[in-house]
């Protein structure tokens, strides 16, 4: 494969965004690329992540209590080969980001409401 990009690919970051449904603030997580992954730092979630962004990128999901799909994961690691090939400029692959972020958005704007799924559920025995 051809190597498009120029730019160096340690020093690329991608900013993931997740915003919230209740109230639309909106967290930007920065992703670095690594050789091995992402790098994460963004308050205490300090560190390398793997290529489909465990640990700390879902750490930092769960704080939020916003839903991401199961399989974000392999976009994730998706967009890492694309870095690490060079055959996409930074900005292309910050579009993907952007998909991703308005993927998670669509989904979080679906989810089931109404006093139903509000109420807690008594544990079954």
């Amino acid at each position: 494969m051809t190597q498009l990009n120029p730019e160096p690919r340690d020093e690329m970051t991608f900013i993931f965004k997740l915003s919230s449904p209740k109230d639309e603030s909106v967290l930007e997580i920065p992703m670095n690329f690594t050789k091995r992954g992402w790098f994460v730092n963004l308050g205490r979630y300090i560190g390398e992540c793997t290529r489909t962004g465990f640990p700390y990128i879902y750490r930092i999901i769960d704080k939020t209590g916003i839903e991401v799909p199961y399989k974000i994961r392999g976009y994730f690691e998706r967009l890492w080969h694309m870095v690490d090939q060079g055959t996409y400029t930074h900005g292309q692959i910050q579009s993907g980001f952007d998909d991703l972020t308005n993927w998670v958005k669509k989904l979080n704007r679906s989810k089931p409401e109404g006093r139903m799924w509000e109420e807690e559920v008594p544990a079954s025995d």
